[in-house]
C-alpha cells in the first residue's frame, strides 16, 4: 500500500529575494537621504520638549536615540568633505546664505569677511560618512565644526595620513563618538570627540568601500538636521 505525500497550503509564500523586486520608475541616487547622526544640545526644542537628554546622539532623520556622553555611538568613516557653511549679516542676526564645498581656490577664506559693506560669516566643517558598527544598512553623516573641528582634525588625520603610511584604507578603523560639556559664553553644550576603538573587519572595510564607490560616483541628498535637535543660530557652532 503506497502513500501519498500531501502538502498544506498554509497562507504563506516563500519571499523572492531582493534583487528580485521592480524598483520605481525615475528612482535614482537622487531620491536617497543620508542621515545625520546629531548631538542634542542644551536649549535645542528636543531637549526642552523632553524628547531627547542634552547630550543624546540621535538619528537626524527618525530621532532614534543612538547613544548618549556615557554610551558612545561606534563608527567605521569611510569618506571625508570640507566645506563652507556662509552666513549673511542681516540686522543683528546671522542668516544661513549657502554652502560651499572646499577648494584650493576659496580655502584660505577668512571666517569674517566684507563685501561691498556685507558682512559674511564662513565657518569650515568636515562632514565624514560613516557606517554604524553592526549596520551597514545606509551611512550616516557626522559634521564637525566650530569647538568640535578638533575632533574632525583628528579623524582626517587618521584616515589620510596615519592609515595612509601604514598601507592601510581610510576606513581601517572603528571609532568611538563621544563628547563632553563645555561651558561657553551662550551656555553650556557638547563638544564632539572621537577615539579608535579597534581596527576594523574585513567586512567592515568591504562594506565601506562599496559605499565609498557609490558615494564617489553619484550625488545623494544630506538630511537636513532637524529644528528638534538645534539651538539658535547664535549656538549652532557647538556641534
Amino acid at each position: 500500500m503506497s502513500k501519498e505525500v500531501t502538502t498544506q497550503n498554509t497562507g504563506t509564500e516563500v519571499a523572492q529575494p531582493a534583487q528580485s523586486w521592480a524598483m520605481p520608475s525615475g528612482m535614482n541616487s537622487s531620491d536617497i537621504v543620508i542621515p545625520k547622526i546629531a548631538c542634542a544640545q542644551a536649549m535645542s526644542k528636543s531637549v526642552i520638549d523632553g524628547d531627547a537628554r542634552f547630550g543624546d546622539f540621535m538619528d537626524s532623520m527618525t530621532m532614534e536615540k543612538l547613544g548618549d556622553l556615557k554610551n558612545p555611538v561606534n563608527f567605521i568613516p569611510f569618506f571625508m568633505k570640507k566645506l563652507w557653511i556662509v552666513s549673511k549679516k542681516d540686522g543683528g542676526d546671522w542668516k544661513f546664505l549657502k554652502t560651499e564645498e572646499v577648494t584650493l581656490m576659496n580655502g584660505g577664506r577668512s571666517y569674517f569677511e566684507v563685501e561691498d559693506g556685507v558682512e559674511y560669516k564662513n565657518e569650515l566643517v568636515y562632514n565624514f560618512y560613516v557606517l554604524r558598527e553592526g549596520d551597514f544598512t545606509l551611512p550616516y553623516i557626522i559634521s564637525f565644526k566650530g569647538s568640535s573641528k578638533k575632533a574632525g582634525l583628528l579623524l582626517a588625520t587618521q584616515m589620510y595620513t596615519k592609515n595612509a603610511r601604514l598601507g592601510k584604507c581610510p576606513a581601517a578603523n572603528v571609532f568611538a563618538l563621544s563628547g563632553k560639556k563645555e561651558d561657553g559664553e551662550k551656555g553650556t553644550y557638547i563638544v564632539l570627540s572621537v577615539s579608535v576603538v579597534r581596527d576594523s573587519t574585513e567586512e567592515e572595510m568591504n562594506e565601506a568601500f562599496e559605499w565609498n564607490k557609490t558615494l564617489s560616483s553619484t550625488t545623494v541628498k544630506e538630511h537636513e538636521e532637524s529644528p528638534e535637535l538645534r539651538e539658535d543660530a547664535a549656538n549652532q557652532t557647538a556641534f
